[in-house]
């Protein structure tokens, strides 16, 4: 599927549909299948981005250990070109996740166990200029009624300062995410006041 910012990645949600009349109800008469295509990204939007703290994030995986979604996924060659990488459906958690040496976190989603996972990551930030050491609790479960699993990043020790005494808030446009297009130009007053209710 493209939008307005290009291709995006889709996942098809589908299922039988058998006859329900009583003289066929035992033999299971398959009538046909509905099915519709979902964009990641408005799945995306169901994630509440400000509760996760500033390098907290959501992610998906299927049954295979494909990732689903995750923030790390970057199926085209570069932002703004068309040319899709190759295998970019069938991209492991693992070659994300990578600090995950042993498959626990990985192993535990494909099984679709419900748990939590602590370990130490570096993550790149600045645009991909700098490495920052952290620590990430994982918490993750399984989507009942489809082969996929959730997970939940978060990383320990952010939140904790504060500011006290004369704070200025910027007056230009504050909410500029991707996902939420119409968010854009909020201030971030309106921003604060929306993500609060």
């Amino acid at each position: 599927l493209k939008d307005k910012s290009g291709p995006s990645l889709m996942t098809t949600v589908a299922m039988p549909v058998f006859s329900t009349k009583n003289e066929t109800k035992n033999q299971g008469i398959l009538l046909g299948v509905v099915g519709t295509d979902i964009p990641l990204q408005e799945l995306m939007k169901l994630i509440p981005k400000h509760m996760l703290g500033i390098h907290g994030y959501a992610f998906a995986v299927t049954n295979n250990g494909y990732i689903l979604t995750h923030p790390d996924l970057r199926p085209l060659y570069q932002e703004g070109q068309k040319r899709r990488k190759p295998n970019y459906s069938s991209v492991d958690l693992s070659e994300v996740e990578w600090e995950d040496k042993d498959g626990i976190l990985r192993n535990a989603m494909v099984n679709r166990r419900t748990g939590t996972f602590s370990m130490e990551v570096k993550k790149t930030v600045d645009r991909g200029r700098r490495v920052l050491k952290m620590h990430n609790d994982y918490y993750y479960t399984d989507i009942k009624g489809t082969p996929f699993s959730v997970g939940v990043a978060l990383s320990r020790g952010h939140g904790k300062y504060f500011f006290r005494g004369n704070v200025s808030v910027e007056a230009g446009p504050y909410c500029n995410t991707e996902e939420e297009h119409e968010h854009r130009h909020l201030t971030q007053i309106q921003a604060i006041k929306l993500f609060m209710t």
